[in-house]
């Protein structure tokens, strides 16, 4: 019997199951399991079906939480959930507004198409490019922040258009529009919690280039002018030039091979003095 692609045999074998030296539940693994978020509710929910038990669930739910996080952090790789995906973005969480104000009408060329077919489209129209624009990039600290993005699948859209379509069925004008109020009503605080994480990741800097001979080349720099936080770079850079795209800096580097619309273009400004020009 499968249940989520593992079998039954696995989830029997669970109390003896050992990760980093330690049999799960006790030692170290123990401590692990505090720092774990068990939602109650859904463990008990999926316990109640009689594939298995509550505990092992738990141990499950640990396992589960362990290789996601090395996976989207280590890795830097998504975790598909089937419904929805998640990714890992080393992006501002604005970044999505960024490039939509920049290619406003590039979502009409996308729309009908599979991925391949925006990608082609991406680096036609310039946007696969400006993707590697530090401005994108949350910067601070010395190093680039993370954060997560959700893509909702097929199976999302299908299961809850359909449920939607169920629900107003049932529902008067009226009905349908007291519904909508309380829905909105009851994920207030869970709305205003996305909100919060949203502006306290916009308030990253962006990342800039320098260039720095005794520095080995180009390194990243948080991007800030005036005190505050930058949604473009502007034109005068002053007498240290911000190159805005990675693509240039890894030219200039060595590291990039540019292929498939990754053309480079010539960095602005060198901190390297031009010589004389020879005259003979």
């Amino acid at each position: 019997m499968l249940v989520g692609g593992w079998s039954a045999r696995l989830f029997l074998e669970l109390p003896t199951l050992r990760r980093g030296g330690y049999i799960l539940g006790q030692g170290k693994a123990s401590d692990f399991l505090k720092k774990i978020h068990f939602d109650e509710k859904l463990l008990k929910n999926i316990a109640e079906t009689g594939v298995i038990s509550l505990p092992q669930m738990k141990l499950v739910w640990e396992v589960l939480q362990e290789k996601m996080l090395d996976r989207l952090v280590v890795e830097q790789k998504g975790v598909n959930f089937g419904t929805f995906e998640v990714i890992p973005v080393p992006y501002r969480s604005n970044w999505k507004n960024a490039l939509h104000d920049e290619f406003k009408g590039i979502g009409a060329d996308f729309k009908g198409r599979g991925l391949e077919g925006c990608v082609d489209i991406a680096k036609d129209r310039g946007m696969w490019a400006e993707m590697s624009n530090t401005r994108l990039l949350a910067f601070k600290n010395d190093h680039i922040y993370w954060t997560l993005e959700v893509i909702p699948r097929k199976a999302w859209w299908e299961n809850v258009v359909r449920a939607e379509r169920e629900r107003r069925s049932r529902l008067s004008d009226a009905d349908y529009c007291r519904y909508v109020a309380k829905v909105v009503y009851k994920l207030k605080e869970k709305l205003l919690d996305v909100y919060r994480s949203f502006i306290s990741q916009a308030g990253f800097p962006c990342g800039g280039i320098r260039n720095s001979r005794t520095a080995g080349g180009h390194f990243l720099v948080p991007f800030i002018r005036s005190r505050q936080v930058s949604a473009k770079h502007p034109d005068s850079r002053g007498p240290v030039d911000v190159v805005v795209n990675l693509r240039d800096a890894l030219h200039a580097n060595g590291g990039l091979d540019h292929t498939a619309g990754e053309v480079p273009r010539v960095l602005a400004v060198s901190d390297i003095r031009e010589t004389e020009k020879d005259v003979r």
